[in-house]
C-alpha cells in the first residue's frame, strides 16, 4: 500500500531555517505540515490534533527532544505516533538513548531534504515493515551486502562489521568490480561510496538502477563529505539512504537493519 497521500507531519526545532526548510520541502511532497520551535510548543499541539509523524529536534533550550519524545511514548494516546529524532550528535550514546525511548528513526544533521522525504515516506508507508529504530536485531541474518569502496582500510572495516553483525560481506574497489559481483551473485544491499576514482559512487548508482536484475536492491550511499548537491542527486537516482563517515557503529547497524526485509 503506497503512504498517506496527505499525511500529517509535526516539525519540532528551535532553528528557523530548518522549520522551514522541512515544512516547504515536505508539503511539496503533499505532506501536510505543522511548525513549532520548543517542545512545550509540541506538547501543547497534541491538544488540538493528533500527527501522523513527528520530526523531532534533539537539542533545543528547555524541554529537549529526549523529554518531548519520553512524553509522547509514555502517553497512551501518542505513543503510536511515529517518531524521527533529529541530531548532529553522530554518538552512539544519542542513538541508543533514543531506540531505547522508542523513537522510529534518527537523521543526522546538516539535514538532506531528499533523504528527510524518504525516511518519512518509509514511515508512513504500511508497506515498511522493519522499522529503523524499534527492529534494530531483527532483520534476517545471513543476507549479502556489496561493499564498494576504493579504499582498502574502508572495505576491510566495513567487511568486518558486517560480520560481526551475522551477514555476509562481498566486497569491491570500483565500479567495474562491483557490476561484474552483481552479475554473478544475489546481493541483498549495497554500501556504496561516493567518491571513488575513474567511475565514481554516483555514476554507478546510476549504472545499478538501469539493471533490471539489480535495480530493487536497496542501496546506502557512503560520503566523508556533507556534499548536500551530491546526496540529493544519489537520493534522486534511486539511492535509499546515505551515512557519513566515519561511521557510528551503532547507527550504521540500524540502518543496515532497516532496509533488510
Amino acid at each position: 500500500m503506497a503512504a498517506k497521500k496527505e499525511a500529517s507531519v509535526l516539525i519540532v526545532d528551535d532553528d528557523d531555517m530548518n522549520r522551514d526548510l522541512l515544512s516547504r520541502g515536505l508539503e511539496k511532497h503533499h505532506l501536510i505540515t505543522t511548525s513549532v520551535s520548543s517542545g512545550k510548543a509540541a506538547l501543547a499541539q497534541f491538544d488540538i490534533q493528533l500527527f501522523d509523524i513527528v520530526l523531532l529536534d534533539i537539542n533545543m533550550p528547555g524541554m529537549d527532544g529526549f523529554e518531548v519524545l519520553e512524553r509522547i511514548k509514555t502517553n497512551e494516546k501518542l505513543s503510536n505516533i511515529k517518531v524521527i529524532m533529529m541530531s548532529a550528535q553522530n554518538e552512539l550514546e544519542a542513538v541508543k538513548k533514543c531506540k531505547e525511548m522508542g523513537a522510529n528513526d534518527y537523521i543526522l544533521k546538516p539535514l538532506s531534504l531528499a533523504v528527510v522525504v524518504k525516511r518519512v515516506r518509509n514511515q508512513l508507508d504500511e508497506s515498511f515493515i522493519t522499522q529503523s529504530v524499534q527492529a534494530a536485531g531483527v532483520s534476517s541474518k545471513m543476507a549479502t551486502i556489496l561493499i564498494v569502496d576504493d579504499e582498502d582500510i574502508n572495505r576491510s572495516l566495513l567487511e568486518r562489521r558486517i560480520k560481526k553483525y551475522g551477514y555476509t560481506p562481498i566486497t569491491a574497489s570500483s565500479a567495474s568490480a562491483a557490476i561484474k559481483i552483481l552479475r554473478q551473485y544475489s546481493v541483498d544491499l549495497i554500501l556504496l561510496d561516493i567518491m571513488m576514482p575513474e567511475v565514481d559512487g554516483v555514476s554507478l548508482l546510476e549504472q545499478i538502477k538501469q539493471i533490471d536484475s539489480v535495480k530493487h536492491i536497496p542501496v546506502i550511499m557512503l560520503t566523508g563529505q556533507s556534499d548536500q548537491e551530491s546526496i540529493a542527486r544519489c537520493m534522486e537516482l534511486g539511492a535509499t539512504d546515505y551515512m557519513l563517515k566515519p561511521f557510528n557503529n551503532t547507527y550504521l547497524k540500524q540502518r543496515i537493519e532497516a532496509y533488510l526485509k
